[in-house]
């Protein structure tokens, strides 16, 4: 069970992942890269996936376009920006999105990569202070991401050293939560309370209900009435 970043930390990266999530978009997705401070899930290929590069005509296909085209069509492939909080570093069991922008591809921190994945810590990028966008932590179940980091790798000093041996799948994703709240169990629906008003010389007192709070992310979905439609860029995940 993972809990999201508080939305003014870091609201893009968190609603990209929350739109992949609900739009089933990581279910048969799988845990490939196991390394030293990081595990990595992503979409690859299926036999379905495979069976459609054999017969694919098209000579710039390739087994991660085809895979990625679920996120695509969505327009959910990547982040249109770095999206990034001082405020929720890098730090244990946290998510990030791989890469700059980020995404679709995501990582469970293994270790403190507070500097390593913050701003100024991954030269290879255009713009050193910009930083991979962590969106949400791990608040139960450390134990099977745990287990998780200890799956058996390749280990041959090839480019696969770090990959699994054996990918994870990962089978469904769901959000359990999907109103806003405050701090608390994030598999606890809200809902809009009755408050009672005693009125001082009242006999009868009257219940009156509560305004519901205010959704400024419902306001905005509201507002645009549309899904988003982010930029469709080619994405390479680096180890």
């Amino acid at each position: 069970m993972v809990e999201t970043a508080p939305l003014d930390e870091v609201p893009h990266a968190v609603h990209v992942f929350l739109e992949q999530v609900e739009h089933g978009l990581w279910n048969g997705c799988y845990f490939y890269l196991n390394g030293p401070h990081i595990v990595q899930a992503g979409p690859q290929l299926t036999q379905i996936d495979e069976a459609e590069l054999l017969h694919s005509d098209d000579e710039e296909a390739d087994d991660r376009a085809i895979a990625m085209k679920p996120f695509r069509s969505q327009g959910l492939d990547r982040l249109a920006f770095p999206d990034y909080s001082d405020n929720f570093p890098h730090e244990p069991w946290t998510l990030g999105f791989t890469g700059r922008p980020g995404g679709p591809d995501f990582y469970i921190n293994k270790v403190d990569n507070t500097h390593s994945h913050g701003p100024g810590g991954q030269f290879h990028h255009a713009l050193e202070e910009q930083g991979d966008s962590c969106f949400a932590k791990i608040t139960r179940g450390k134990e099977n991401a745990a287990a998780l980091f200890a799956q058996p790798i390749y280990g041959d000093r090839s480019d696969w050293h770090y990959f699994f041996a054996e990918p994870i799948e990962i089978t469904k994703a769901e959000i359990l939560t999907k109103h806003p709240q405050k701090a608390g169990s994030i598999n606890v629906t809200s809902t809009h309370s009755v408050i009672t008003e005693h009125k001082s010389g009242d006999t009868n007192p009257e219940e009156k209900a509560q305004e519901p709070p205010h959704d400024p992310v419902e306001a905005m979905n509201d507002k645009l009435n549309r899904k988003p439609r982010l930029p469709k860029i080619e994405h390479a995940v680096e180890p």
